[in-house]
């Protein structure tokens, strides 16, 4: 070979490379309504869908659309995205049948390859509505809130097997966020009452009761990219509509909140950013409420919070839409979303140095935005 063939071979190898996409992948709920703050089914609705969200383009855009099962049952964050973009696994959480919202089972894979398209769909339990997937991509578990349990798969070829079934104590425990540790050791399951703490052994889990993390009403949770933090949205609800966020130091036992701050209302979306530098959260702030409620507010709120050592400190925040649901990040933390299921629009926000600048909207044609995912690295 020529001395600079090589160079000239290593160009053109590397313009024949696919670029790695920048993804969000949004599950939409076109079933779900909510009237003067009661909850209730859409009259006929049209399928459920999940949008792909290519990032890595200003104004983010949607690039590609598939019917898929989805609810606004559950954490904002209960969508996964396999690290490679190539599937993601969506919950069905519920679905409208007669008229009337029920619990739905279903976990769809969808491929992500090409025109995206549902793999696979299986039976989890009733009211599937999160799903974690261990570093490794081969252990899924997906909490089930009606059931009040946990259903774990084991993942190979983007195919999900059941394995078995975790029971957390009770059927009402209200399952909700579910994240693994950095190492996959630890499964953490957010449950009314605390954080329950599984231990991953080669023969299950094994519930460490003395690990459980102090927490009221948990309900989305997102580990940090180092692994240090644990980040908790907790939700009193009734009057006021008060709500706070917990940060726990889970890199060494035993477990310690750190640092605890206020937020408004009920937060459905909670996430941090790829740097482990900052926490973004987003509330309700009271526009799920009916109009005539003093708790009601016209718009959702979405803050950001740094982390100083191991206390959160607010730095900015802005108005979204009512019915705020999941939050992402973009590859490199530059720009943010937000869903906002009354509006069907997905906030977006440009970020830097810790400051939000807000810009047009996404809007989503094909029902309300209930949950969103994008790969973690």
């Amino acid at each position: 070979m020529h001395p600079r063939a090589a160079p000239t071979i290593l160009l053109a190898l590397l313009l024949c490379t696919p670029a790695r996409a920048d993804i969000a992948i949004s599950a939409n709920d076109a079933h779900s309504s909510l009237v003067d703050g009661v909850a209730g089914a859409v009259k006929d609705p049209p399928p459920d869908t999940v949008s792909v969200i290519d990032l890595s383009q200003t104004p983010p855009r949607i690039k590609a659309t598939v019917e898929v099962g989805a609810s606004v049952l559950g954490p904002g964050q209960g969508v996964y995205v396999a690290k490679d973009e190539s599937f993601a696994i969506v919950p069905a959480g519920n679905r409208a049948e007669n008229g009337v919202v029920v619990p739905d089972n279903r976990v769809s894979v969808i491929e992500l390859v090409g025109a995206p398209r549902v793999l696979q769909q299986v039976s989890a339990g009733a009211g599937a509505n999160a799903i974690a997937v261990n570093g490794a991509e081969n252990l899924v578990l997906v909490t089930n809130r009606i059931d009040g349990n946990v259903s774990v798969f084991s993942l190979k070829d983007k195919h999900l097997t059941p394995l078995e079934t975790i029971d957390l104590g009770n059927p009402k425990s209200l399952a909700a966020g579910v994240v693994f540790s950095a190492d996959g050791k630890t499964a953490f399951i957010a449950r009314d009452g605390g954080i329950a703490v599984f231990n991953v052994r080669a023969d299950g889990f094994a519930y460490d009761a003395a690990a459980t993390i102090p927490a009221l009403r948990p309900y989305t949770i997102d580990v940090s990219p180092t692994g240090q933090f644990l980040a908790i949205a907790n939700a009193w609800g009734g009057p006021g509509n008060v709500g706070a966020v917990t940060l726990a130091d889970v890199s060494t036992q035993p477990y310690k909140v750190v640092s605890v701050v206020g937020t408004a209302g009920v937060s459905e979306g909670l996430r941090f950013s790829p740097d482990g530098k900052y926490l973004a959260v987003c509330s309700l702030n009271g526009s799920t409420a009916a109009p005539s409620s003093p708790d009601y507010h016209d718009h959702g709120v979405l803050a950001i919070f740094a982390i100083d050592g191991k206390t959160l400190h607010r730095l900015d925040e802005a108005p979204i839409g009512r019915w705020s649901q999941g939050i992402a990040f973009s590859r490199d933390g530059r720009a943010i979303l937000v869903q906002n299921m009354r509006e069907r629009t997905i906030s977006v926000f440009g970020f830097a140095d810790g400051k939000l600048t807000a810009q047009e909207p996404l809007a989503i044609p094909s029902g309300g935005p209930a949950m969103i995912g994008t790969a973690r690295r």
